[in-house]
């Protein structure tokens, strides 16, 4: 008796410690801090994004630890966070504005198009040729949301060689995890404000 006790105990506190959060109520807010862990063939380290700004334009700050040891800030406007068909992963220390790219979030017409199972031609850092994405469904996946494990529903895109995991939410299309042919990136925290 006191077994089934002890295992119904256990779990009773695993399923209060894990939180499901709908993905459209999940957003970030300026001064929240998301970090992602990077995998590449040669090396491992975390890329933190603190946000600073949605309006009149979406800006980070970013540091990269580790043997990379890089930081720096990167800006786009709110006419590409809403149709740019183009991401930027790969960033040199400083602050850098982009044009007709996003970064960490894809783009709403990205996204819309992914909901819609409509393929999205994106172009990945400034490659010759745009990657067609097509839409593989819902998921679910657990990332630390202020020290809490919390699930969060994410679109899958992929093409022949890359993978991205949308956050589930129109007005907040964070990239949870990518996959590219030589590297790997997945958030795993995020603290809010």
């Amino acid at each position: 008796m006191k077994a089934i006790a002890l295992k119904i105990t256990i779990l009773v506190v695993s399923v209060m410690a894990t939180l499901s959060v709908n993905a459209q109520d999940f957003n970030v807010k300026p001064g929240d801090e998301l970090t992602y862990h990077v995998k590449t063939d040669t090396k491992e380290y975390d890329f933190t994004v603190t946000l600073k700004t949605w309006k009149p334009d979406l800006s980070f700050d970013w540091v990269m630890t580790g043997s990379v040891s890089k930081k720096g800030a990167v800006t786009f406007t709110n006419a590409d966070a809403s149709d740019a068909m183009a991401l930027s992963n790969f960033f040199t220390a400083g602050a850098v504005t982009l044009k007709g790219q996003t970064s960490v979030w894809a783009s709403n017409k990205v996204y819309k198009l992914l909901k819609s199972n409509v393929a999205a031609k994106v172009v990945f850092d400034d490659e010759a040729t745009a990657d067609e994405l097509l839409n593989k469904g819902n998921a679910n996946t657990v990332v630390t949301v202020n020290g809490s494990v919390t699930t969060l529903t994410y679109l899958r895109a992929a093409s022949d060689t890359k993978q991205l995991w949308i956050l589930d939410n129109a007005k907040n299309p964070l990239i949870l995890r990518m996959y590219m042919p030589t590297w790997r990136i997945e958030l795993v925290s995020v603290k809010q404000q």
